[in-house]
């Protein structure tokens, strides 16, 4: 799940029930602090270079998830899936 593989920048939050009684939740994506711990300034009013820069940082951290990805073992990615899938049931 992704919240659990990345919970400094994603978190599951419920929000209610639908009318079926069934738990509605929403994942919270924020990685302001992880980028200015990493030395990425806000686009808000930025340069084109500091937006570049920015571009270049949210790169690097999905090239770091896929690279964990394809270090798992079948097995690892297996079970990846099924928590994935019994996260999505509740």
């Amino acid at each position: 799940m992704i919240a659990k593989e990345f919970p400094e920048v994603a978190k599951l939050k419920s929000i209610g029930t639908t009318w079926k009684d069934r738990k509605l939740k929403v994942l919270e994506l924020d990685a302001r602090k992880l980028m200015k711990s990493k030395g990425v300034k806000a686009i808000e009013g930025s340069s084109d270079k500091d937006k570049a820069n920015h571009r270049v940082a949210l790169v690097a951290a999905q090239d770091e998830a896929q690279k964990k990805v394809e270090e798992m073992t079948q097995e690892e990615l297996l079970e990846h899936n099924e928590d994935n899938m019994r996260v999505e049931d509740n």
